[in-house]
């Protein structure tokens, strides 16, 4: 996850992913939150790609944020073949 930044009153989360070929995503996304420690099962927002490219990019942006502070992490959920894996950005916060 990069730094959020603050555009048109929306926060913008942006995260890049660079997964190796060996490995096949099945979901990734963003998910946010206004308490620390999100993850996919506390989540208050969830936003998944369209794309399962094991490279890509992905931006979601919080409309009306208030002023509260808000936390979000990027997400992939792959498979080495034998079992399914879910792995998390660092945790990123801004408010406005």
């Amino acid at each position: 996850m990069y730094e959020p930044f603050v555009v048109d009153g929306r926060i913008a989360f942006y995260a890049e992913r660079n997964i190796s070929e060996e490995l096949t995503v099945i979901e990734t996304g963003i998910i946010l939150s206004d308490t620390s420690g999100v993850d996919l099962d506390n989540a208050q927002y969830k936003s998944v790609a369209k794309s399962i490219s094991n490279t890509g990019q992905f931006t979601v942006r919080k409309a009306n944020p208030g002023e509260k502070v808000w936390y979000a992490k990027a997400y992939v959920i792959y498979s080495d073949g034998s079992e399914c894996v879910t792995l998390y950005s660092d945790e990123v916060s801004k408010s406005i």
